[in-house]
């Protein structure tokens, strides 16, 4: 029955995620077209009557063809049409040959930059996008957010990714930063559009660590609000035939580190102040005939490797 509950509420909000598309505003950027060229196209230019001039290759990171030095001037390929690059060349060579005409041709799309999905989602791909598509189908593309997601997705979008985003407003790679809780309340600003190339990470949450005089010592997952007592419920609770009702904080603060002391007995009283927790901080429950520690065990380092070409390709077109 569990597991029916489990598929189920996977399959809503997969089908949540998809539906909120169609209520976001549609923003001021250039629609999807795939004939435009692209990073990681080839490009073949053919100039009638002269072997001389013909050319094939790439396109530069900047966006001209790569290695066309046919002309004295770069001529510009990222997001135009072949009509419009075959126009720029004619008026290039329009200084050495009478009235020429050149034919450009997008020869193979294969190569473009793919985009990945990875961090706290069920299934993490990679997307060969050929059509438009924001953030909220890719993430229920590969099965929704997981319970280990910490609320927040970065997206890491190189200098001049694509023809259907508004390129960065500075000379650099640009970081967007979006809230979960954002995009699940459908702001159009948590939902962009999709760049080949941009990098998606659902990032997990930081963990917080409890050791000691717990029924369930081990990893807890770190929540914005999460406090001693809290973090003691989620261990399971004190074992009282062991704990001392002291409590010890070790925590890291730049640079150096720092040890919180507090005490059990006061912290759950009500009315109480109670003690906020932060990311990767140690919290051991003294046990009775326990040595005294001047430092923290050391945190326990997660074994799994990211290897993003193991991760399977989906084309969305």
């Amino acid at each position: 029955m569990n597991i029916f509950r489990l598929h189920f509420c996977i399959v809503f909000a997969a089908i949540v995620l998809l539906c909120l598309g169609s209520a976001f505003a549609q923003s001021e950027l250039p629609e999807f077209d795939p004939d435009l060229i692209h990073h990681g196209d080839i490009i073949d230019v053919d100039v009638i009557g002269s072997f001389e001039f013909d050319w094939r290759g790439t396109i530069t990171p900047e966006g001209f063809l790569d290695g066309y030095d046919k002309v004295a001037d770069q001529i510009p390929a990222l997001c135009r049409s072949e009509t419009d690059i075959a126009a720029s060349i004619e008026k290039a060579l329009s200084g050495v040959l009478r009235e020429p005409k050149a034919v450009v041709r997008l020869i193979d799309r294969s190569n473009r930059p793919l985009a990945a999905v990875s961090g706290a989602v069920r299934n993490p791909y990679r997307f060969r996008i050929k059509r438009e598509v924001r953030l909220n189908e890719l993430i229920a593309l590969s099965g929704g957010i997981t319970d280990n997601a910490g609320g927040t997705i970065d997206i890491f979008r190189a200098l001049n990714a694509g023809c259907s985003v508004k390129p960065a407003e500075s000379n650099v790679n640009e970081r967007i930063n979006i809230q979960i809780s954002d995009l699940l309340a459908g702001k159009p600003q948590a939902n962009p559009i999709i760049a080949a190339g941009d990098l998606i990470s659902v990032l997990e949450a930081n963990p917080v660590y409890v050791i000691g005089g717990v029924a369930n010592p081990g990893q807890i997952k770190f929540r914005p609000g999460l406090t001693l007592d809290r973090a003691i419920a989620i261990s399971g609770g004190v074992v009282k035939k062991n704990g001392t009702g002291k409590v010890k904080i070790y925590r890291r603060a730049g640079g150096s580190s720092e040890i919180i002391e507090a005490d059990v007995s006061v912290n759950t009283d009500l009315g109480k102040k109670e003690t906020p927790l932060e990311p990767f901080d140690i919290v051991e429950i003294l046990e009775r005939g326990s040595a005294e520690r001047r430092f923290p065990t050391v945190a326990p380092r997660s074994s799994d490797v990211n290897n993003e070409t193991a991760i399977p390709i989906r084309t969305v077109d």
